[in-house]
């Protein structure tokens, strides 16, 4: 290793700047805790909605959307106030030490407390709903076995329609033979037929009884056959809901995770949410309060404070180059009522400085502007060497 890489190395371990090294970490957890606002309220939303639209008796398409609209408002409105007293509150906190020496900070911390216990609450709730997928488990499963009952229905319509149909014309058949038999009948028992026509009669009326015999039987054959039709038809039925029942109950299952997953997940979330805006709060007060540590021991971090506070009091007001500065003791007073600590000496190593380095000019025994304020700050920045 190079002495020179020694160095470099050396400087950057021992660099404790704070704010420098901090700086995209604290801007990256205040993004993910708006992030984490947003899935607090997608979930939530879930479970809100539900218990609002409970309340309808029979909602319209039309009262749903004021309903989903209601809802977001709600839960927004929940989630900025949350941030708004968690952010009051971690800024207090993190100034007293989470002592909760003042009022206003037990008041707050409270109110915290109900804010994020109520969004935690319809956040897990949510996300238990929105992973709930039992509904449309059944509902697809009742939708499949509608489907394949209606194809069944079709394939063994046929099969039944002409069984019947054979039925309806064996039935017919058979009440032709009843006429028929009645008028035989009534001819066989006149009394006007002769032996041979009477045996013709008897023999026609046996031939009809038999053929009325045999209809009746296939009638018998048929009416079975169309029940076993139909009875294997919903076993058919029956056997498919049985497979797609268990199939869902066991997707249900699967998906009906134990209560810790949620729970979890919500946890998550809140911590997102309530980090972001703790570590922001945390990460400007140390930033403030370690610059102002710099700034009590480097003498060159003092006179920078001191100078970049003249040059923004100089130029508050509309002030132009070449416009005169006020005495000494009325800088002094303005100084002391903005709480600029600066002395005599300091106030005339000042001028004699920002003399030297152009920023002001003398203008008969008094002080004029010489540059503008950028100019002015880069200037005094490069001259202390300061970041």
């Amino acid at each position: 290793m190079k002495f020179e890489d020694f160095k470099k190395l050396k400087t950057k371990i021992n660099e404790k700047n704070f704010f420098n090294n901090y700086r995209g970490f604290s801007k990256l957890s205040h993004l993910l805790s708006y992030v984490g606002n947003g899935f607090s309220i997608l979930f939530a939303y879930f479970f809100i909605f539900e218990v609002i639209i409970s309340t309808v008796s029979e909602p319209s398409p039309a009262v749903e959307k004021l309903v989903m609209v209601i809802s977001v408002i709600i839960l927004t409105t929940l989630e900025l106030m949350k941030r708004f007293v968690f952010d009051k509150f971690t800024q207090l906190g993190i100034k007293e030490k989470f002592t909760f020496k003042e009022k206003e900070s037990v008041i707050l911390g409270f109110i915290c407390a109900g804010l994020i216990a109520t969004s935690f609450y319809f956040s897990i709730h949510g996300a238990e709903k929105y992973a709930d997928k039992k509904d449309s488990i059944k509902q697809s499963v009742d939708v499949q076995v509608n489907a394949f009952s209606d194809s069944l229905n079709k394939k063994y319509e046929n099969k039944i329609v002409d069984l019947e149909n054979q039925n309806k014309t064996l039935f017919e058949t058979n009440q032709g033979y009843e006429a028929r038999l009645s008028t035989l009948s009534a001819q066989y028992n006149d009394g006007t037929l002769s032996n041979s026509e009477l045996r013709r009669v008897k023999n026609e009326m046996s031939q009809i009884r038999k053929d009325r015999e045999l209809n009746t039987q296939l009638i018998e054959k048929n009416e079975s056959k169309i029940k076993e039709v139909k009875s294997e038809k919903e076993s058919e039925i029956t056997r498919f809901e049985t497979k797609k029942s268990q199939n869902a109950d066991k997707k249900i299952e699967d998906t009906s995770s134990n209560p810790l997953i949620f729970l979890i997940f919500s946890t998550v979330i809140e911590f997102l949410i309530l980090f972001g805006i703790w570590f922001i709060n945390y990460y400007e007060i140390r930033s403030v309060e370690e610059y102002e540590r710099l700034i009590n021991k480097d003498p060159k971090y003092k006179a920078y404070n001191n100078w970049t506070e003249f040059i923004n009091i100089i130029f508050k007001q509309d002030c132009r180059i070449g416009d005169v500065l006020p005495y000494k003791a009325e800088m002094l007073k303005v100084f002391k009522s903005n709480n600029i600590d600066m002395n005599n000496k300091e106030y005339d190593d000042l001028i004699k400085v920002f003399v030297h380095l152009g920023i002001l000019k003398s203008k008969g025994n008094k002080k004029a502007i010489a540059i503008n304020k950028e100019d002015a700050m880069e200037l005094i920045k490069s001259h202390l060497k300061v970041d």
